[in-house]
């Protein structure tokens, strides 16, 4: 890459990103995951259909059936397992308020996934069906205990198409998904999207009186994008989320809520380190991928790095990366018929690095055939 695209990259960076909002659609996998998040340039299955339709033009033969599951549970509910323990076993009532005070404040974060639900792949041409959502409890304030509890569940049909071109001598392949999003979330008796509610109060509800309902929003959108060699690696480029704007009807109102357009660009390209004295010649080639999304008003918050390196032949995957500035790890294992992925990452919740870093383990297991 030359000098004139970094540059062209982070100034864009800055002038765009205050302008645009965080995004919302939970759509990704843990190899990307553990990768920092990176993956534009580099993503030639059905993921593409998310990632980067462009690289459907790369796209190898496979089916994909409903039997890959994915969990990703919050570090804070792991680290205070014993204290929840402890409140559920409290004799009194003295002791529950006192063990409760222990835990506050604290958010329990976790994700769930069958993605993909069915997927069919080929070059040029992918359709799937997706299932991805993720939930956030929060308990706030020792002195007045509250309960608050946002998130959603999307289930999502996709297609996407692709194809290469050739352009003033230059390969470019272009892709576009078209998406249907239906998505479920918990809301209040006034429409907001976070549920609120004093512990004291929610335990003296009834099941019927807990002020809160389901609401369900729908809305058709889509992402296009282009990849193309460049040096010894390929450059991508995505505009995603036109036209997804989701509306419903709940609690006697009309909902909506719009999926941010924001343009993302990756530059991915395998790396031989054995120029390394002593190093170099024990790790070899590393697949390495970089990736900014003109998306959140941080900087930092928009930056995706990592690599990859394979061994034993495609049967151990090791990764690692910055996700939005904090480290990740990912593995990977294949065993023919039973694949299984995980990742450690750290996804920033506040506006800036910092204000609320909540850290996942992601485990997936897939049956493949």
């Amino acid at each position: 890459m030359n000098k004139q695209f970094w540059i062209f990259l982070v100034l864009s960076g800055f002038f765009i990103a205050p302008l645009l909002a965080d995004d919302n659609l939970a759509f990704t996998n843990l190899r990307q995951k553990g990768m920092g998040g990176a993956g534009i340039a580099r993503t030639f299955d059905s993921s593409a259909l998310y990632i980067n339709p462009a690289g459907l033009a790369r796209a190898k033969f496979s089916i994909n059936l409903p039997l890959r599951v994915r969990a990703d549970v919050g570090t804070s509910f792991l680290d205070k397992l014993s204290s929840y323990s402890d409140l559920i076993n409290a004799s009194s009532k003295s002791q529950r308020s006192s063990n409760l005070a222990k835990l506050l404040p604290i958010t329990i974060p976790f994700g769930y996934a069958i993605s993909p639900v069915l997927a069919f792949t080929q070059e040029n041409f992918s359709v799937g069906l997706f299932c991805q959502g993720n939930t956030s409890i929060k308990l706030v304030n020792p002195v007045s205990p509250e309960f608050q509890m946002s998130g959603y569940t999307d289930i999502s049909p996709m297609i996407g198409l692709s194809d290469t071109y050739t352009v003033a001598g230059q390969k470019v392949s272009l892709g576009a998904t078209l998406r249907y999003v239906s998505r479920s979330r918990l809301i209040d008796a006034t429409g907001s999207f976070v549920y609120k509610k004093q512990i004291a109060d929610l335990l003296a509800d009834t099941k019927q009186d807990l002020s809160a309902s389901v609401a369900n929003l729908s809305g058709i959108g889509g992402d296009v994008g282009a990849m193309m060699p460049v040096g010894e690696g390929n450059f991508g480029a995505v505009l995603y989320n036109l036209g997804s704007s989701l509306s419903g009807e709940a609690v006697g109102r009309t909902l909506t809520e719009q999926l941010p357009m924001h343009l993302g660009i990756g530059y991915a390209q395998p790396v031989n380190l054995d120029f390394i004295p002593f190093v170099g010649s024990y790790v070899g080639t590393l697949d390495t991928a970089i990736d900014l999304k003109l998306l959140n008003n941080d900087m930092y918050k928009n930056i995706y790095m990592g690599v990859e390196k394979k061994i034993l032949g495609d049967v151990l995957s090791l990764r690692g990366g910055l996700h939005q500035g904090y480290p990740t790890l990912g593995l990977s294992v294949d065993l023919m018929v039973i694949k299984f992925n995980y990742a450690y990452y750290t996804e920033e919740f506040g506006a800036k690095l910092g204000y609320e870093p909540q850290s996942f383990h992601g485990i997936e297991t897939v049956l493949l055939f």
